[in-house]
């Protein structure tokens, strides 16, 4: 298995360095800043995404700054307000604040191994509702948690390896500019590369070299 590293890797991501160029700015309120609201939303909110979702997003990244939850805590956090487990929101979120936290989604877990764990419907006619979906979303946020924690052990282990090294290297040479991107984010944008080559399970390969 190698990596793919071409220009795809870098596609769109002038509006990553944006956003990271701001959020390392503490004048900037992102509660407020329009700038950094529209490049955010640009590059990790899809369309259908509501307003009052991202106002209440952003508001709370603000907060975040100040209080540095650790992921269990943003992913309840927005389960709270929203009722809904969003892994990849909370994920793209702490990555904004923690640049060494990996960002999660549905293409590079699938990449990684992994199964998305998107729980058991349940009615809202259902007496019990209230009580079942929070049973269920509490083994949601468990269940994400223990991803994150994993990937973040893999990526680690893997920093020095001569394939990923290679690999990094290679991304560096695209432009010079890149080489400012965290690794972690590197890892994210290489796997991300591979989000349409079916049957790729990188963590299965990195296993083999153990």
């Amino acid at each position: 298995m190698k990596f793919i590293v071409d220009n795809e890797v870098i596609k769109g991501h002038d509006k990553y360095l944006s956003i990271m160029h701001m959020i390392s700015n503490p004048r900037v309120d992102v509660s407020t800043d329009q700038d950094f609201q529209r490049a955010y939303s640009g590059y990790y909110f899809p369309a259908q995404v509501k307003q009052s979702f991202k106002d209440f997003y952003f508001e709370y990244m603000q907060e975040c700054r100040r209080t540095k939850p650790s992921f269990t805590e943003i992913l309840q956090h927005i389960y709270d307000h929203t009722g809904d487990v969003h892994y990849s929101f909370a994920s793209k979120l702490l990555h904004t604040l923690a640049p060494n936290s990996p960002v999660l989604d549905r293409h590079v877990m699938r990449v990684l191994g992994f199964q998305l764990m998107d729980g058991k419907q349940i009615s809202s006619g259902d007496p019990n509702y209230k009580r079942k979906k929070d049973a269920d979303a509490a083994k949601r946020i468990a269940y994400y948690s223990s991803v994150l924690d994993t990937v973040v052990a893999e990526y680690s282990k893997y920093e020095n390896e001569p394939f990923m090294q290679e690999a990094i290297a290679r991304f560096d040479k695209l432009s010079p500019i890149y080489k400012i991107i965290p690794y972690t984010k590197k890892v994210d944008m290489l796997l991300f590369r591979l989000r349409n080559e079916r049957g790729v399970s990188v963590l299965d390969y990195l296993y083999e070299l153990q």
